[in-house]
């Protein structure tokens, strides 16, 4: 058992969701009533409460997703420890998946530019939070690729998990055994 077991990973996801969901909501949606309709709603009308009680890296996706718009939308508004949450929340997302971080990256330039088109303003805070946990993540990323080198004499495997994801849902496999032979190349089916 590693540090609590697979019970204490399981209330650190679904913990960091409920967060992420609370601290949104009281932003759009600062009355208390209002918050509890919210998550009432989303706990019985959708799915995540389902995957938020999975092993899944995917329930992350959207918390990255909800700590940049809140840091970019609503950071001026942030006391430092709302600001210190969520960056904890972006760095935990981006360091379950690989796909959270190339989320966030697309998402920064993206929300600046719509964030000052709509106030006319940069938010610097955002900016130098966002930046921050990024590049957190890609320390961390490289010390445990060191690590595990170290440990066990090659670096770890990073699957290309676009391509399998494009695979998986059909349609990049039918790519696949259209092209394949007509290109001299063979696709094994595991």
């Amino acid at each position: 058992m590693l540090v609590g077991g697979s019970t204490l990973a399981l209330l650190i996801q679904i913990i960091s969701v409920v967060i992420a969901i609370v601290l949104t909501t009281r932003m759009v949606v600062p009355k208390n009533h209002a918050l509890i309709a919210v998550l009432a709603t989303a706990i019985l009308a959708t799915p995540i409460a389902v995957f938020a009680c999975l092993f899944m890296p995917d329930v992350f996706t959207g918390i990255a997703i909800l700590a940049v718009v809140n840091l970019i939308a609503f950071g001026h508004r942030l006391s430092r420890s709302m600001q210190l949450i969520w960056f904890i929340l972006l760095l935990g997302a981006m360091l379950f998946h690989t796909s959270h971080f190339l989320i966030s990256v697309v998402l920064l330039p993206i929300g600046i530019i719509i964030a000052y088109w709509i106030t006319k303003r940069i938010p610097v805070t955002a900016l130098f939070v966002i930046i921050y946990a990024l590049i957190g993540t890609a320390g961390a990323q490289s010390g445990f690729g060191r690590l595990v080198e170290k440990v066990y004499g090659e670096p770890p495997m990073r699957p290309p998990f676009l391509s399998a994801r494009i695979i998986a849902d059909g349609s990049g496999y039918k790519y696949l055994q259209k092209t394949c032979p007509t290109n001299g190349l063979s696709l094994i089916h595991i």
